[in-house]
């Protein structure tokens, strides 16, 4: 099987090139406008750009990644146009194009929703002069976030790795909502499931004691500075273990989807 780099562009410039590039903008601005709402003066710009990244917006962020590409995708599967798909291209190509743009589309999303953000409160506003109060007795910024080796060696390299943390995150929930299209036979539940497995999760582990290893605290890292860098791996290799079991199961059942055999 070959990937269709036309076809993978396609999809793409559907997303970025089209009014969904509007509430794309929308909710890559909402870190900051909610950032400013307060008026709370904080130690530092760290601290500015944790509570920005504290609102609403990241705690509903697996609907948000699965409402994307997937969301249009299901739309196309209710629809039936899969089934005009398998007579022009093999149904599993076409699908591995749409996981593939589904993917890069998420990602693309969720690590300019964090860089933006970086930028505004870790850069920005401190060159325009804004005043922040440092408590006493408060750790350096690099202390309080399991990422502060980047950003001893450059605030804007833990601005990149820290968006680029959050977008791979936010792209593999998407990409479990994607797959389950294809193992469950109730759309609504596919798309709810990315949401139901980070919300259970999240609870299970922080009642537990394991709160390093959730779901949300690998999407949003700062604020968890005890915890050593390795930590943010077991989450995302618990997706991707998710992901892979998904594949067997869709492998498994494709006796129903013939072009994916």
């Amino acid at each position: 099987m070959t990937l269709s780099a036309t076809r993978i562009a396609h999809e793409l410039a559907r997303t970025f090139l089209s009014w969904r590039a509007i509430p794309i903008a929308l909710f890559i601005a909402v870190p900051i406008i909610y950032g400013l709402s307060t008026s709370a003066t904080f130690r530092d710009p760290m601290a500015a750009f944790a509570h920005s990244l504290g609102g609403p917006a990241t705690l509903v962020f697996a609907i948000v990644a699965v409402g994307i590409a997937v969301l249009p995708f299901s739309a196309e599967w209710k629809d039936h146009f899969i089934g005009i798909v398998r007579t022009r291209t093999s149904l599993r190509a076409y699908a591995a194009d749409k996981f593939v743009a589904n993917f890069i589309s998420v990602f693309a999303v969720f690590f300019l929703f964090a860089f933006v953000a970086a930028v505004f409160f870790l850069f920005l506003q401190p060159a325009l002069g804004v005043a922040y109060e440092p408590s006493p007795g408060s750790t350096a910024p690099a202390n309080r976030s399991r990422l502060g080796g980047a950003y001893e060696i450059s605030p804007l390299l833990y601005a990149v790795v820290y968006s680029a943390v959050m977008g791979l995150v936010a792209a593999l929930f998407a990409s479990i909502g994607f797959l389950c299209l294809f193992v469950f036979k109730s759309r609504v539940l596919a798309l709810a499931i990315p949401f139901l497995l980070f919300v259970a999760q999240t609870a299970l582990l922080f009642a537990r004691g394991f709160d390093a290893f959730t779901f949300y605290l690998a999407f949003v890292q700062v604020g968890n500075s005890d915890a050593p860098s390795w930590t943010l791996l077991v989450p995302i290799v618990m997706l991707v273990v998710i992901i892979g079991f998904l594949l067997v199961r869709i492998r498994m059942l494709r006796g129903q989807f013939p072009g994916l055999a």
